[in-house]
């Protein structure tokens, strides 16, 4: 692990592996009146760096998956139950025609458990989506395979934001923290 993230995340020095180093070499060489005490506050303050050195690459891990839930229906409107259906999906910058702006290559194709109607769906699982994709407005199409080919829902559905997302989306791609009055 990099130790250098900490000293990012927390605006310090970051822990080097030298230094971890000494700790345990100072840990396993004490010759103090108490040793005992000695190598647990050592053992301690070793486990205690370690852990928040590790803490921060995992909090900015940036997610590269969007939760996409629906409702399918058949040509009458009646919800389609109890299916297992194949869904391709991919996002455009335009809401018909357009141009395809993920996945990279292809669709991203899911079997999907269809229940009274309802779906739930990872996009982003098998191709992951970037901070570059939400740039600009997208359109989610998706395609049906309703057994007798793949059928393209109409209209596309917009992808809008969650309240915190385009705070993400700027922190994400500022390189220093903003200093405004």
């Amino acid at each position: 692990m990099d130790s250098t993230i900490f000293g990012r995340a927390f605006g310090c020095r970051p822990i080097s592996s030298a230094f971890m180093r000494t700790i345990v070499h100072r840990v396993a060489h004490c010759k103090r009146r108490r040793p005992g005490l000695s190598r647990a506050a050592a053992l301690f303050f070793l486990l205690i760096a370690y852990t928040l050195s590790q803490a921060p690459a995992d909090a900015q891990e940036i997610p590269t998956r969007i939760n996409y839930q629906g409702q399918l229906t058949n040509e009458n409107g009646d919800p389609i139950d109890n299916a297992s259906v194949t869904m391709s999906f991919s996002l455009y910058d335009a809401a018909s025609g357009g141009s395809k702006q993920w996945p990279a290559s292809g669709t991203e194709d899911h079997t999907v458990n269809v229940s009274e109607g309802l779906f739930n769906v990872i996009l982003g699982g098998i191709d992951p989506l970037t901070i570059a994709s939400f740039a600009d407005s997208l359109f989610l199409n998706i395609e049906v395979d309703d057994g007798s080919g793949l059928e393209t829902l109409s209209p596309r559905q917009p992808l809008v934001s969650a309240p915190c997302a385009p705070a993400w989306l700027m922190a994400s791609t500022t390189a220093s923290p903003s200093t405004s009055p």
